[in-house]
């Protein structure tokens, strides 16, 4: 099972086409929030499954959750945006969130700062930012490959030009 993973969206939908021209199909989107609105056009744009949460740029809805948990491949993942959970001084809490819901992989975004971790058993992926990355490189993504009975496969994918701001 292939998961594009995006994140810190902040209502770029260049960004997000962009992103689509480049990325390879995939099962189902998970989008980390900031801004909640884009993974409805995710959806709409690709007709793939898309599931998100709130982050701190997003006012509640009455739909989209601040956490998540989803299963896929074998594996259980805890979505989440970050910032309530002390994102990104620490990921102890978002940890023992995920660990309560007894999740493998935690995905989550707020920091603009891409990233592959493993911890304590866990495997932390943040996409960064598509349309406004910190990290000094071009906007990112993920693409995860999840197989049954082996460990999960990440890729990190970056826009290929800076998105206008």
């Amino acid at each position: 099972m292939k998961i594009g993973i995006v994140s810190d969206t902040h209502g770029r939908v260049q960004a997000v086409d962009t992103m689509l021209k480049i990325a390879e199909p995939v099962d189902l989107w998970l989008h980390a929030g900031d801004v909640a609105e884009d993974a409805e056009y995710l959806a709409r744009m690709t007709g793939v499954k898309t599931l998100g949460v709130l982050g701190n740029c997003d006012w509640p809805d009455g739909k989209t959750p601040l956490t998540r948990v989803v299963e896929a491949g074998g594996h259980r993942i805890f979505l989440a945006h970050g910032h309530a959970s002390g994102i990104p001084y620490t990921t102890k809490f978002l940890r023992e969130e995920a660990a309560f819901a007894k999740a493998d992989i935690i995905v989550f975004g707020h920091s603009h700062q891409a990233l592959i971790r493993k911890e304590e058993n866990m495997l932390l992926l943040n996409p960064g930012s598509l349309a406004k990355p910190r990290d000094g490189y071009q906007g990112s993504f993920m693409i995860l490959t999840l197989t049954e009975g082996t460990e999960p496969s990440v890729e990190i994918l970056r826009l290929p030009d800076k998105i206008d701001r």
